[in-house]
């Protein structure tokens, strides 16, 4: 216990213009039954027009899961300008693996989000990151530097 910290990462760019859930290569943990563990992430990734995107994670089941993937939007120049910046939070549970997390209208640039999590697992699996875009022609790019990472805190 303590001691098995598996990391997924994205070593090169990948595009996602798929209108339906869709993994995020290199983003993917195992997790073994009646593991608790600790979850962290860092996802970096770039919008060329401002569109609707949409997260999620999918994972086995868990006897108990909490997790946040949060961040913020700012203030924009161009056509998808704000007069505000803004800061969004999505909490999951054990029995919410694949359904849409966080719906948020990104504007062109690059952002980050976070995820942070602490569960025990029942069936041994794999934890995966799903991105999806509104429409086809404004895709959503994950950059090198995202990961996702777990660290075995018990049994």
């Amino acid at each position: 216990a303590g001691s098995v910290n598996t990391v997924g990462r994205v070593s090169v760019a990948q595009v996602i213009s798929a209108v339906a859930f869709t993994n995020v290569s290199g983003l993917a943990v195992s997790v073994s039954a009646t593991g608790w563990y600790e979850v962290k992430g860092a996802l970096l990734f770039s919008c060329s027009a401002a569109n609707v995107r949409k997260f999620t994670l999918t994972y086995p089941a868990m006897t108990q899961a909490g997790f946040h993937m949060w961040g913020s939007t700012s203030v924009m120049a161009g056509a998808a300008a704000s007069a505000f910046s803004s800061m969004y939070n999505a909490e999951m549970g054990p029995a919410n693996s694949g359904g849409i997390a966080l719906s948020i209208a990104f504007g062109a640039g690059v952002h980050s989000m976070n995820i942070n999590g602490a569960i025990v697992v029942s069936t041994t699996g794999v934890i995966r990151v799903q991105a999806l875009t509104s429409v086809t022609t404004a895709p959503i790019e994950f950059l090198r530097g995202c990961y996702l990472r777990v660290f075995r805190v018990g049994p």
